[in-house]
C-alpha cells in the first residue's frame, strides 16, 4: 500500500475550494500546481520508506477506430516545442491543463458514481487549443474514465494534465536520439503510443520505454520534467509499446526514457504519444496500487 491518512498531503494537492460529488454539491471546477516539490514530499511519507515501483502494462485500452481518427486530427492541430527535444523534432499538442515555468496547472476531474466524467462541461475552459477535434476529446475523456475505473475513484477528484507529443521523423532527421532519463512532475502517468509504425509516406521503428530506479539526490530540472541523467543499471527494464494499449507507471522512485527512433523506409513519418499526467492524493494512489499490483512488472 502507498499512504493512508496523510491528511497534509491531501489538503495541499486538493484545494478547499472543490467540493466534494458525495455532498451532493454542484461541482466547481478549479485547478491544482504540481511543483517539483509535490513528488518530493509524498515520498518522504514514512509509509513509503521501502520505495515501492510500480509499472502496469494494459492491452486493449483503446478503441481502435477512434485512435486511428485521433492520430490523423491532431496532425492537424497546432504543436509547440517540447521542452526534453533537444536537437530532436518533438513537438507538444496540448489538451486538457498546461504549465506555468516548472509547473503544471492540472484542472480538476470530477468523477460521478460510475466513474464518468461530471465536469465535462467546466473542462471545457481549460481545453488549451480552440476547435480541438470532437475525436480527441472524446478519446482524452474516455481515457480519463477507464483510468478511473481502474483506480475505483468513483464520486472522487483527481487533477489532471494531458497532451500528445509528435515525434517528427523525415529525409533531413531521420532519426530522434539521446532522449533524457527523467521522471514526470505528477505522481501517476500513462503514456501510449497511438500512431501505425508503418505509414502512408514512411516507416519507422525503436521508441520502447525504459524504466529504472532513480539515483537519490542528484536532480536537475528540465521544462515538466525531472532529470536525474542516471538511474541504476541493475534495475532497467525496457518495453514495447502494446498496440492498442498503454503504460501506467509511478514518479516516486523511477525514471524513464524513450529510445532511439527511426525512419526505416519512406521520406517521411512520425511517432505519436498519448500521456495522461494524474495527481491523485496519497488515498487514491494508494487504491490504484491496491487494485492492479497484480499486473506489476518491475
Amino acid at each position: 500500500m502507498f499512504i493512508e491518512n496523510n491528511l497534509y498531503l491531501v489538503r495541499k494537492m486538493i484545494p478547499k475550494s472543490i467540493p466534494s460529488v458525495n455532498q451532493g454539491l454542484r461541482p466547481r471546477i478549479s485547478f491544482v500546481t504540481v511543483s517539483p516539490d509535490t513528488n518530493r514530499e509524498l515520498a518522504k511519507s514514512p509509509e513509503l520508506r521501502n520505495g515501492q515501483r510500480f509499472i502496469y502494462k494494459v492491452d486493449d485500452f483503446f478503441d481502435k477506430e477512434l485512435k486511428l481518427r485521433v492520430f490523423k486530427d491532431v496532425k492537424k492541430m497546432d504543436c509547440f516545442p517540447n521542452f526534453l527535444a533537444g536537437n530532436n523534432n518533438i513537438f507538444r499538442v496540448p489538451i486538457l491543463g498546461g504549465s506555468r515555468g516548472i509547473a503544471l496547472e492540472s484542472p480538476v476531474v470530477v468523477f460521478d458514481s460510475s466513474c464518468n466524467i461530471e465536469n465535462k462541461a467546466s473542462l471545457n475552459d481549460f481545453i488549451k487549443i480552440k476547435n480541438t477535434p470532437k475525436s480527441v476529446l472524446d478519446f482524452t475523456f474516455s481515457s480519463l474514465e477507464k483510468m478511473a475505473f481502474m483506480g475505483n475513484w468513483s464520486s472522487q477528484e483527481i487533477p489532471v494534465t494531458s497532451f500528445f507529443l509528435r515525434y517528427i521523423l523525415n529525409s533531413d532527421t531521420e532519426k530522434a536520439t539521446n532522449m533524457e532519463w527523467h521522471e514526470d512532475l505528477n505522481c501517476l502517468s500513462m503514456t501510449a503510443v497511438i500512431s501505425p509504425y508503418k505509414q502512408d509516406d514512411g516507416e519507422f521503428s525503436g521508441g520502447e520505454i525504459s524504466f529504472g530506479q532513480r539515483e537519490q539526490d542528484f536532480k536537475t530540472y528540465f521544462g515538466l520534467g525531472v532529470t536525474s541523467r542516471t538511474v541504476l543499471p541493475n534495475t532497467v527494464k525496457t518495453f514495447s509499446y502494446p498496440e492498442n494499449g498503454c503504460f501506467f507507471f509511478e514518479n516516486l522512485w523511477s525514471q524513464h526514457r524513450v529510445n532511439d527512433i527511426q525512419l526505416t523506409a519512406g521520406s517521411s513519418c512520425e511517432r505519436m504519444l498519448f500521456s495522461i499526467f494524474a495527481s491523485p492524493n496519497p488515498e487514491q494512489l494508494s487504491t490504484f496500487v491496491f487494485n492492479n499490483d497484480c499486473t506489476n512488472l518491475v
